[in-house]
């Protein structure tokens, strides 16, 4: 099945409103920019009620310091926002627990009996670790609600012809607005669309070649997709929101253009939509729901304690 890219949401869109399909009212940029608003507006918020793990990504481990206490939440983090924060110590994992911030004088090191690091607080954008790390032995590993990227034209982009261990060929020459050295994504061709690698140093691009300095994700495939960092070609939604995303657009557009009457259609056709489209992601795994464990209790060793 052909991907839907970002000319399908603008065609789709302009079909909708009733619109030519060149020129009209609005240019595809500015389409596009109403959707990348009705992604974060009205699209995340569907998508992350739905807690089914859409969107999760894991941050490459961070290096935990002696006496260094804070670490940067990722920058792509939707809504800067964590779904888990583990602790690594060699061959052993932990998911620290979030403790609250009032309560950072009781994990002083000489308070408790508490391993260091063994929780955290979110202060700003950096998680804060309690107590303060006295060993360099650790690393932590966040989880985290990837951003959706912004989305451009299919033209902005490139796709994949094949690949080798540090290049990629493309199956026509890259975008004339790319430089010889760029930071690129790749985006899976398949629903939902996810990254298949983000912020890759992308050296010698030129023609069809993209030479990625620390070789190419071994998941990348022909018919996915090459953009610059923080852009992609595909909207990165389950299929099933599709329609969610172009009602969306299309009542953004036509509010923008002061169609007040079909924006309140759209707005009426976008509510009901949205409300039929819990059933088709959520629950993923239909046979059972998940199981609540209680991951401190004393039966199960009781978290950190020494």
């Amino acid at each position: 099945m052909a991907a839907w890219t970002t000319d399908d949401l603008v065609a789709e869109v302009k079909l909708r409103c009733g619109w030519p399909s060149a020129g009209g009212f609005m240019t595809d940029a500015e389409i596009l920019t109403i959707a990348d608003s009705e992604m974060s507006g009205t699209v995340a918020p569907l998508i992350r009620r739905a807690r089914e793990e859409f969107w999760v990504v894991t941050a490459p481990d961070i290096a935990v310091s002696s006496g260094t206490p804070s670490y940067r939440v990722p920058s792509r983090a939707l809504g800067s926002a964590l779904r888990d924060v583990l602790i690594v110590d060699g061959d052993k994992l932990y998911s620290a627990p979030e403790l609250p911030p009032e309560e950072e004088w009781r994990y002083k090191d000489s308070a408790g009996p508490w391993h260091s690091p063994f929780g955290y607080f979110l202060e700003g954008s950096y998680i804060r670790l309690l107590p303060t790390p006295t060993s360099s032995s650790y690393s932590l590993r966040l989880k985290y609600y990837r951003r959706p990227s912004k989305l451009v034209g299919l033209s902005s982009a490139a796709t994949v012809s094949t690949t080798g261990a540090t290049t990629i060929t493309t199956t026509a020459t890259v975008p004339s607005a790319w430089g010889t050295s760029e930071s690129v994504d790749i985006i899976d061709s398949l629903s939902p669309y996810d990254s298949l690698g983000d912020d890759l140093a992308g050296t010698s691009i030129a023609t069809t070649n993209v030479t990625i300095s620390a070789g190419v994700p071994s998941t990348v495939k022909a018919g996915d997709y090459v953009s610059l960092e923080g852009t992609t070609p595909v909207p990165q939604i389950p299929d099933a929101v599709r329609p969610v995303l172009v009602l969306a657009t299309m009542r953004g557009c036509l509010d923008a253009a002061g169609d007040n009457e079909d924006a309140a259609k759209a707005e009426a056709q976008l509510n009901r939509q949205s409300a039929r489209i819990g059933g088709l992601i959520e629950p993923r795994v239909t046979g059972e729901r998940p199981v609540v464990v209680n991951r401190y209790s004393a039966l199960r060793g009781g978290g950190r304690w020494r």
